[in-house]
């Protein structure tokens, strides 16, 4: 078996340090080893040993306390690989790959994680009794976690960068970016875009990019935005009474407002199986939307309301001209509304209520057309 594969059950040494260096030559990749690390980031010049109790996770603090809120535990990938990860493991560590990599905290000679939770971890289940680890120290927190982030690649087993990770580095460290309160929209969204390209997936799209941001700007702004998945907007749903009716004949339908084919489908398969249903009336469609696009949240939401109305028509007009003449679209499924989403509009468009698709678009005249909500239990049929 070649000497850089060190198998499960023993230990690393001093030798596996020099193997490491000549199979995983440090001058190669200047993005974690030398110029091109972050601002305030030094690599120290070797590996060295650690034994797991050595290593602390980021829940916990400098002195040992443990971060009962977990507020803190700010560089963590997605594990959605972790079956590979560890069929690889089973294999042999290999040292021609990037090690597990530590801070140091020269305030108290501890050592901090910055990447690699996933091989520590499994490591440990399979019978490593020590790791040998990258050591980095790091002048700020910014600099910390942008390290952390860059060194979870996407390609790597068990610990792809996701949004919410670059999210929570924007919002953590925006101090130290620059996001100040008076800032405003442009130029927070040019500063977070700018560090999201610099620490998140290359290959992500800017839809993807312009989602991550309003998040981080949202968090740092006077919107406070709701934002939905199909089991949420369930809840919601039921919460505030839009619940299906035996009684009235009125049922519903809880659907994303990103995906109108597949809603028209769902409300077909739905009244099948509703049609011989006791006073069966009308199958109402409300849509709920998940992450808002875009640096202003008020003008993405209600362009969100409008294109869930004309993407869900376009979709049934193509069903309607395309397929057969003779293909009649059932009068009882309604596309009745959208849920709200920001709590700054909550007088005109309240939290608890539908915003109903019977009215205008909000961008026709946004001045003087409005969506005005019914109470459901008052609503004429």
């Amino acid at each position: 078996m070649s000497d850089y594969i060190i198998m499960p059950g023993n230990s690393f040494t001093k030798a596996d340090i020099q193997k490491s260096l000549k199979y995983n030559p440090r001058e190669n990749h200047p993005e974690f080893y030398g110029k091109g690390l972050p601002e305030g980031v030094e690599y120290l010049p070797e590996p060295i040993l650690l034994e797991a109790s050595e290593i602390n996770l980021d829940t916990q603090f400098a002195d040992g306390s443990y971060d009962v809120s977990k507020s803190i535990q700010q560089i963590r990938a997605k594990n959605q690989n972790r079956q590979e990860l560890k069929w690889s493991l089973e294999n042999g560590y290999d040292l021609r790959e990037h090690l597990i990599s530590v801070k140091i905290d020269e305030s108290n000679g501890k050592y901090y994680i910055i990447d690699g939770r996933g091989k520590y971890h499994e490591m440990q289940k399979q019978g490593w009794s020590n790791f040998l680890v990258d050591v980095y120290k790091c002048k700020s927190n910014l600099g910390y976690s942008r390290l952390g982030n860059l060194k979870n690649n996407p390609t790597k087993p068990a610990s792809p960068i996701s949004k919410l990770d670059v999210v929570k580095h924007l919002i953590n460290n925006r101090v130290e970016l620059g996001i100040k309160d008076q800032l405003d929209y442009d130029d927070m969204d040019t500063i977070y875009r700018k560090e999201a390209k610099l620490i998140g997936n290359p290959n992500w799209q800017k839809s993807t990019i312009d989602k991550i941001v309003l998040q981080a700007i949202n968090d740092n702004s006077k919107y406070q935005i709701v934002t939905h998945d199909e089991n949420s907007a369930s809840n919601w749903a039921k919460a505030n009474n839009y619940i299906d009716s035996e009684k009235d004949g009125i049922y519903y339908l809880i659907t994303s407002a990103a995906t109108p084919a597949k809603t028209i489908i769902r409300a077909a398969k739905k009244v099948e199986l509703l049609k011989d249903a006791d006073k069966f009336k009308e199958l109402r469609i409300i849509l709920h939307h998940g992450y808002l696009e875009g640096s202003n949240p008020e003008q993405s939401w209600k362009e969100t309301v409008d294109d869930g109305r004309e993407q869900f028509n376009n979709y049934r007009n193509l069903l309607k001209n395309y397929f057969s003449g003779d293909v009649k679209i059932s009068n009882k499924i309604k596309l009745y509304g959208i849920t709200p989403s920001l709590e700054e509009l909550k007088y005109e468009f309240p939290m608890n209520k539908v915003v109903r698709y019977d009215q205008p678009p909000l961008y026709v005249n946004k001045e003087e057309q409005k969506l005005w909500d019914i109470d459901p239990e008052t609503l004429e049929d």
